[in-house]
């Protein structure tokens, strides 16, 4: 099976994304792919306090995606704010539960796109060609609001040096990397998430423990820099 024929699932986790989501939703419905979105679109909705639930049910409807609601319980959703290791445990948990659902599709791949980031339409056509089901291949984006990517700015991409995890000093800006670490715009193979790859909790970021358990596994990261979607930060 080649590329251009595989079945690529969509989407991601959402919580109170309601001043964002019609843009992310419509860049996410203007992707282009050679063989059509042959799965389709996949949301966990996660105990929203805004009309985020609301503007997932109509994208649902009108577009055939596939949403699922976690309400809050004894485990709570990630709360705004809450950036250290017990924040990003329960984003680790619900990150998971969405693994649950995509791994109930017969997609090949998922593509994970974060409710803040928007995406080109011409994003899969770029990022396909350097997949395949070792190799996890990231999408470049912006970690400074505001800021653009320009080689040294700190992106959604990290290498390891000495043990530690960090931003590289110095990155191109076109072509693609091998990286350490990828997240918030990535194409996930299959194959990582059913050999056991899941997200835990990480003073850095949940998206660190699922990268160091799939290099622990064999699989590769890449990010590339000829898509570089926009980061459009939580408004204050």
């Amino acid at each position: 099976m080649t590329n251009n024929n595989a079945k690529i699932a969509i989407g991601c986790p959402v919580r109170n994304r309601a001043w964002v989501l019609p843009d992310y939703l419509e860049a996410l419905r203007k992707i282009e792919y050679n063989n059509g979105l042959s799965h389709g679109f996949l949301f966990l909705e996660n105990d929203s306090t805004d009309d985020t639930l609301l503007l997932l049910a109509v994208f649902a409807q009108l577009y055939g995606a596939e949403l699922c609601t976690k309400r809050r319980t004894t485990s709570p959703g990630h709360r705004r704010g809450e950036y250290n290791a017990n924040g990003y445990a329960h984003l680790a948990a619900i990150r998971n539960l969405f693994i649950n659902m995509f791994l109930q599709t017969d997609a090949d791949y998922l593509f994970s796109v974060d409710s803040d980031v928007i995406v080109s339409h011409d994003i899969l056509q770029k990022l396909l060609p350097l997949a395949d089901q070792q190799t996890i291949v990231g999408a470049a984006i912006s970690n400074i609001a505001g800021v653009e990517l320009d080689g040294r700015c700190p992106g959604n991409f990290m290498i390891e040096q000495g043990g530690l995890i960090m931003h590289p000093a110095e990155y191109p800006l076109t072509g693609s990397m091998a990286v350490d670490v990828i997240g918030a715009c990535y194409l996930i193979p299959r194959s990582v998430l059913e050999a056991g790859v899941r997200y835990g909790a990480h003073a850095q970021g949940e998206d660190v423990e699922w990268c160091r358990q799939a290099k622990d596994k064999g699989f590769r990261m890449l990010v590339s820099f000829d898509t570089r979607p926009e980061h459009r930060m939580e408004e204050r």
